[in-house]
């Protein structure tokens, strides 16, 4: 079987509050810089890799009252704050050993992937790798995955996504793959040995 894993809260640790409040004193501001940057419709624009980082800057200062520097500074820090979780990375690295084919799915920022790709060391371990802003589609979307199996020729019933996001999950099913509901590292661990029997 062929495992496929999302990253934000399946290989890295992601907490966008946390990241807000490192940055800025104010609840003011940590609330702007979550609902102007983060949960706005430019960052899954910027996912998509059809937004520059530039213009979503702009835009962002056109929202809110932060200022460019500042929101720069949310994107730039994003990917610090992407911290590895060691026990996936473990599984990972223990599953390539073991000669299993290993694929990764995202939905990530260009600049976020290439600062993750350059700081570790885990990429190695997989025959594929897809990342959302890279072929202009995101998760849930149907594309993306098959994207990924038409990309690497992988067999949905012999595959298992691993993600913490339930609508990319159900996407996931409605295309054949099996499927693995990450909730915590732990958790994620004991079901994906027991699906791969090992």
């Amino acid at each position: 079987m062929e495992v496929v894993f999302d990253l934000g809260n399946v290989l890295f640790e992601w907490n966008p509050r946390q990241l807000v409040e490192s940055l800025f004193p104010s609840e003011l501001e940590q609330e702007q810089a979550l609902q102007n940057i983060i949960c706005h419709r430019d960052w899954q624009l910027l996912d998509r890799g059809t937004l520059t980082l530039k213009d979503a800057i702009s835009r962002a200062g056109a929202r809110c009252s932060l200022g460019a520097d500042k929101i720069a500074r949310v994107y730039e820090e994003t990917a610090k704050h992407l911290f590895p979780i060691r026990e996936m990375f473990d599984v990972v690295k223990d599953l390539s050993g073991r000669g299993y084919r290993l694929f990764v799915l995202s939905n990530l920022q260009r600049h976020t992937y290439d600062y993750l790709a350059a700081a570790h060391d885990i990429w190695d371990c997989f025959a594929g790798i897809v990342i959302s802003s890279h072929v202009n589609a995101i998760k849930p979307e149907p594309e993306i995955y098959e994207y990924l199996i038409d990309k690497y020729e992988i067999i949905p019933g012999n595959a298992v996504f691993l993600d913490d996001i339930k609508v990319n999950i159900d996407a996931a099913q409605g295309l054949g793959l099996n499927t693995i509901f990450v909730q915590s590292p732990s958790q994620c661990r004991k079901d994906l040995c027991q699906m791969l029997g090992i």
